[in-house]
């Protein structure tokens, strides 16, 4: 019998980012995935400033910028003309953009880097059930693994939840989406999305990582409303006949149609068509057992934000799973946070999500019209504008307090959220020495504020707490 700290099932981005992590921080890990090979589709193709700033900190953000595409800002139009611009470089993070790149080669990344810490993907191997005790007893295609943890990474049909028992409520909309990869020859640039909200369709633009060539996402009139009263429809890409499938030139007519400039479609990689629930699960863990990201919490893909919430989950659980497991805390409810944390977030984004997508997809010519006018009024705001980017860049997450920006220290050199450390950082301001000696603390000194204080961060960046002389909180805090 095979014995780990932690089994991650799935070895999509979100599993991916919990196993490195969980080598980083020197657990032992197993990583399973019933698939026989990694996805060859593009899916979710844009990495947010927050998610590559964890990247940092992992060590391979770098890897990223260079395959990507810096998309720099989005441009929605209706009737031929711009009702507003976002631009995203006053973002407050080292990556003022959206990263385009397709899901492949995100995941490439990933389990190139998990395999240089030591850790392989086993494929194919799916789990089919497990039993809960001081050690999980989890049963595979290829026999039983003991673990500590498990880690259900396992996306919306998830055989951890299920076993677990959790509901998944929440609704399916009626819509049919399509999406096309192709390549566009036109005279937008081509490091900035292009959203066309008309009358009968929308279609959004998102530039992917080789020059020209795009992920459409649209919206076609004969696939409205084709599950209307349906509650129990599939999430995701639909298998659809060929019939049913968007024509190249059927795209290309609502293009034409939607624009008075230059475009020209051409070699399409992959069409599809594919359907949206919202859903979150009850709760996110019972005992050492843990849902994560799509196994957790469905939604539209409307900004961008589902792959980049799995990671932030993933990278969230996973340094209160190592210091957990290796006795690094005095907290005995820290892995209870994780829940406490993401779930909240959860709600808020699917809220977030369905209100959004609701507008977009509106029928009412009155309601059209409405929304027409209010978009361009509302991005005519640069505090509207601002509070967008921060949104879509997911910088704006909090628990409550955000994490720590970037601080120039008494030395010259600057302390960075996006730094390579596993530890807490203690940020002493005004001060010449520690008021604790901690072994378990990096200590650093600045000048940068009106008065004496000292703030703690958590090794996820995050700020834990901020206290002021005598600090009494800080010297009563246990890690």
């Amino acid at each position: 019998m095979e014995s780990v700290d932690v089994l991650v099932v799935g070895a999509g981005p979100t599993g991916l980012t919990f196993a490195i992590e969980c080598m980083r921080y020197g657990l032992s890990c197993k990583i399973i995935d019933q698939a026989p090979e990694p996805t060859t589709y593009s899916k979710a193709a844009a990495v947010q400033s927050r998610t590559l700033e964890i990247l940092q900190r992992m060590g391979i953000a770098d890897k990223f910028l260079s395959v990507g595409t810096k998309i720099k800002a989005a441009n929605l139009h209706s009737k031929h003309k711009t009702l507003g611009r976002i631009e995203f470089n006053d973002i407050d993070s080292p990556y003022s953009f959206v990263l385009g790149i397709e899901q492949n080669k995100t995941e490439k990344i990933l389990t190139d880097h998990l395999r240089e810490l030591g850790c392989e993907v086993d494929r194919p191997n799916t789990l089919t059930s497990y039993e809960e005790g001081d050690m999980i007893l989890a049963t595979t295609d290829k026999g039983i693994i003991q673990a500590k943890y498990l880690i259900g990474c396992d996306g919306a049909h998830s055989v951890v939840r299920k076993q677990l028992g959790c509901t998944f409520k929440g609704k399916s909309f009626p819509d049919v989406f399509s999406l096309a990869d192709v390549h566009i020859d036109w005279e937008y640039p081509s490091d900035e999305l292009q959203v066309f909200l008309e009358n009968k369709y929308i279609m959004a633009f998102f530039p992917l990582s080789e020059k020209d060539r795009y992920r459409i996402v649209f919206q076609l009139e004969r696939l409205r409303n084709m599950y209307h009263g349906k509650d129990k429809v599939e999430h995701g890409i639909i298998q659809s006949d060929e019939s049913q499938l968007p024509k190249l030139d059927e795209i290309q007519g609502l293009l034409s149609a939607s624009t008075d400039k230059k475009a020209i479609l051409s070699d399409p990689r992959w069409i599809a068509n594919f359907h949206i629930n919202s859903r979150l699960s009850n709760f996110y863990r019972r005992n050492n057992i843990f849902l994560v990201g799509d196994a957790a919490h469905i939604h539209s893909p409307v900004g961008g934000q589902g792959m980049n919430t799995g990671m932030q989950d993933a990278f969230n659980l996973a340094w209160k799973t190592a210091y957990t497991h290796k006795n690094l805390t005095q907290n005995s409810n820290l892995l209870d946070s994780f829940e406490k944390e993401r779930h909240a977030l959860g709600k808020v984004l699917l809220s977030g999500t369905e209100r959004t997508s609701n507008m977009i997809t509106i029928h009412s010519p009155f309601l059209l019209f409405i929304r027409r006018h209010l978009i361009k009024f509302f991005l005519s705001f640069k505090s509207i504008r601002k509070k967008i980017t921060t949104a879509i860049s997911e910088t704006n997450i909090g628990y409550p307090q955000k994490r720590m920006p970037n601080i120039k220290l008494i030395n010259g050199e600057y302390f960075k959220v996006t730094e390579k450390s596993t530890n807490f950082h203690l940020i002493l301001f005004n001060q010449k020495e520690s008021p604790i000696d901690n072994p378990q603390l990096e200590v650093y000194y600045a000048n940068e504020s009106t008065s004496a204080k000292a703030v703690l961060i958590r090794p996820d960046g995050y700020i834990e707490l901020e206290d002021y002389p005598p600090f009494k909180k800080l010297k009563q805090y246990r890690i």
